[in-house]
């Protein structure tokens, strides 16, 4: 999961590099074809998936001074039924650490 649309095809692309076939969804008019999505936080409310990875779980990109944002990475990290990872190339959000 991912917090932009934009972000959720650039991660896609980026993990072809590694023989990763992830279907990017960034809109509500693509369809679920199986197998590994990335699809950005607003069309995940709702959703419920057995695994979920939220990608940059930090400052940079939920703002920890807007309370917008920290609903947004709630919703990221409440998707997952049974197994979660948050992931940051930096330090994670305060609300994870």
């Amino acid at each position: 999961m991912t917090r932009r649309g934009l972000d959720a095809e650039r991660l896609s692309e980026a993990l072809r590099d590694f023989d990763t076939d992830a279907q990017p969804i960034t809109t509500q008019e693509h369809r679920f074809k199986g197998g590994l999505v990335i699809l950005p936080v607003n069309l995940a409310k709702g959703l419920e998936f057995s695994a979920a990875i939220v990608a940059s779980a930090d400052t940079e990109t939920y703002d920890d001074s807007t309370e917008y944002e920290r609903r947004l990475l709630y919703v990221s990290a409440s998707r997952a039924l049974h197994w979660l990872a948050l992931v940051s190339a930096g330090q994670l959000h305060p609300l994870i650490a």
